[in-house]
């Protein structure tokens, strides 16, 4: 019995690792792993307490080409850094569809910068939580929000 649940709980955790070979021409954006709903609001299933059985994440989004940019305009390779108000830093790298995570415990609100191709752009405003898709969203963006992260 115990042999037949570790095949599932095994590639459950490869799903969800934060890297990943696929390219974004392969969006899986339906199955469950790291390259999933790029631009949805990641922390609506990520959080405690929310009977998904999904990974909690402190913080996670999508950067886009664009603020109006499509589902599938993501960009990898951007980097994320993330300043919790104690002071904490986590710096995330985006994935073949442009997603970034993580789990590491930061104290909020949060300072946010990104970095591509040698240009960085800081959120003007401490960002309030981690569920960045969530205010940062296309086509009704929320609280101010540009619309869809975007590189700079």
């Amino acid at each position: 019995m115990t042999r037949l649940l570790v095949l599932p709980i095994a590639l459950l955790l490869a799903a969800c690792s934060s890297s990943s070979d696929a390219s974004s021409d392969s969006l899986a954006t339906e199955t469950p792993g790291p390259l999933m709903r790029p631009g949805e609001n990641c922390l609506r299933c990520h959080s405690p307490n929310t009977g998904q059985n999904a990974p909690v994440w402190t913080a996670g989004g999508t950067i886009f080409t664009r603020k109006d940019a499509e589902r599938d305009e993501g960009v990898p390779g951007v980097k994320v850094v993330l300043r919790g108000a104690a002071g904490e830093e986590v710096e995330v790298v985006t994935n073949a569809v442009g997603n970034f995570y993580t789990g590491a415990p930061l104290t909020k609100p949060y300072k946010v910068a990104i970095t591509y191709e040698g240009r960085t752009k800081e959120m003007p405003i401490d960002a309030p939580a981690g569920s960045c898709n969530a205010c940062h969203s296309w086509p009704d963006p929320v609280g101010g929000a540009p619309g869809r992260i975007y590189v700079p």
